[in-house]
């Protein structure tokens, strides 16, 4: 049996609260932006077979060919053109290691992490480090990919805001709402349902990027499980 590692892994950035909802176990989905977005034109295939408008077949999980508006028709066009769109953070049965906010005290020659220390923060006499800059043998979340998909935004179901993080807020005047799972951040993006709450938390981080909700732009759609072992909490 192979053994995880993050020597081989692809890196991903994630928020305070998002380790805790990984950590506490509700959260096991990530959704990422496709990177360069398709064009308008481009549809994806999901089918295990399917064929064009001028019944050619089409490969399946992958980007459709779509046909020139002429008439006669000319030739198909495809994007990308070698029909190739890896997964920027592995493919199934690889692993994602996770970087967070961080500080190294070598006083005790040892790592702490801001999210275990979400209000008091005794370990960060130099601050806080950026988690862009954690190298890997900080690392302490190991993330193994069980699934890759493709899909609209906007297909995400209560079940996948659910999976993305998305909680259930009863304290502080906000019984009966939605949130993300950065509640200090996301309380006034709280909502009625998981869908609508994770929109509202999905536009503050994507939408000054024009990705917004409204643009239901194509998601990368990452099912994963922590790999047992490498989380050792304070």
């Amino acid at each position: 049996m192979t053994t995880l590692t993050a020597d081989h892994a692809c890196p991903i950035v994630l928020r305070d609260a998002e380790i805790r909802a990984v950590r506490d176990g509700v959260m096991s989905e990530l959704r990422l932006p496709v990177t360069p977005q398709p064009p308008e034109w481009a549809g994806f295939v999901n089918a295990a077979t399917m064929f064009n408008s001028q019944m050619r077949t089409v490969p399946a999980h992958l980007w459709q060919w779509s046909e020139l508006e002429k008439d006669p028709p000319s030739r198909l066009r495809r994007w990308p053109e070698d029909h190739h769109l890896p997964c920027p953070l592995g493919t199934p049965g690889e692993a994602i290691w996770v970087r967070e906010t961080w500080v190294y005290r070598s006083k005790h020659d040892r790592y702490y992490y801001r999210a275990d220390h979400p209000k008091f923060a005794p370990y960060a006499h130099n601050g806080w480090k950026r988690a862009a800059v954690m190298p890997r043998k900080a690392c302490r979340f190991l993330l193994e990919i069980l699934t890759i998909r493709i899909e609209r935004l906007q297909q995400i179901t209560e079940e996948g805001a659910l999976a993305s993080g998305i909680r259930y807020q009863t304290t502080d005047g906000y019984k009966n709402r939605w949130h993300g799972p950065d509640a200090e951040f996301s309380l006034k993006l709280s909502r009625t349902n998981a869908r609508d709450a994770f929109a509202g938390a999905w536009d503050a981080a994507y939408r000054k990027l024009e990705l917004g909700w409204m643009t239901n732009p194509w998601t990368w759609v990452i099912g994963f499980k922590p790999v047992p072992g490498l989380y050792f909490p304070l």
